[in-house]
């Protein structure tokens, strides 16, 4: 899957990444008051939010690298496999040599 910026996908759509965040933060907002509207008991409301939070800073983080281009370097460099999908999910191996 590519994202829309100038250096993939198609060259003539480009999403700021201004705009990416904005998207972010409405995602983040929706996720937390659709939780919220549940009717769970404040535990599993807690450990749901807190669930659906890291997964966003997992996909900022992605968004981030891409926008950058600094993905494939930082992850060279600390010894990891930035982000390789494999169908049902991202994988993330850390090498300990």
């Amino acid at each position: 899957m590519k994202i829309h910026t100038r250096k993939a996908g198609n060259r003539e759509i480009h999403v700021p990444l201004v705009q990416m965040n904005a998207l972010m933060g409405f995602v983040a907002d929706a996720l937390t008051a659709t939780v919220f509207g549940l009717g769970l008991d404040r535990d599993t409301e807690q450990r749901l939010v807190r669930a659906f939070q890291k997964l966003l800073w997992i996909q900022n983080d992605l968004i981030q690298r891409h926008y950058t281009g600094d993905g494939a370097a930082e992850a060279e460099a600390a010894g990891t496999t930035a982000a390789s999908s494999s169908g049902s999910g991202v994988e993330v191996s850390t090498s300990h040599t």
